[in-house]
């Protein structure tokens, strides 16, 4: 089970780690307490794939790994960990059905979509698996993890937004090569 919190949010004393809650919920399922592994310090997609490699990983020798994570977080939560793990890793992925959720399904997906997006523009230069690469990211340059971050959560969070309303304006243009209003007219 990975995760602290997510790296917007606000963080109390009191706050249970993402990874206690979906341990509690596992134990709750019937698994044995002994048979999980808990990485609580990730707050992001990359702190997951980084810390579950360094803390869990790569301590018991394992390159196999299965992530579970919402179905609409798989095609962003793919690149990130192919990014940060590379190739000495076999990752595969079960999604999380969000059926339940669905009224926000498009909007999740518009906001996965620029997520990806920054991500792209922000580590996808990193050359995919390059451990100096990526511990000096984390060690260095990443916000909730580095000594030095290079942008803040802040501006992290603006970015995403702007990309986001990229997205949400372009969806509002009209299609083809007249407004709606001009094909009316002509009815």
């Amino acid at each position: 089970m990975s995760g602290r919190n997510a790296l917007m949010a606000d963080e109390s004393p009191n706050t249970v780690t993402e990874a206690v809650a979906m341990a509690r919920a596992a134990i709750t399922g019937g698994v044995r307490e002994s048979d999980l592994l808990l990485e609580e310090v990730s707050r992001d997609t990359i702190g997951n794939a980084y810390f579950s490699a360094r803390r869990i990983l790569e301590p018991n020798g394992w390159n196999t790994v299965r992530v579970v994570t919402s179905d609409y977080h798989v095609p962003r939560a793919a690149w990130v960990f192919n990014k940060v793990l590379g190739a000495a890793f076999d990752v595969s992925f079960s999604p999380a059905s969000s059926e339940a959720f669905a009224r926000s399904i498009a909007q999740r997906a518009q906001q996965e979509a620029a997520i990806a997006q920054f991500l792209m523009e922000w580590i996808g230069a990193l050359p995919d698996g390059d451990r100096s690469a990526i511990d000096e990211f984390i060690a260095v340059r990443h916000p909730a993890y580095g000594s030095a971050p290079t942008i803040t959560t802040a501006e992290i969070d603006a970015r995403v937004d702007e990309i986001g309303r990229g997205y949400r304006d372009e969806a509002r243009r009209p299609r083809g090569n007249r407004t709606l209003q001009e094909r009316d007219i002509e009815l």
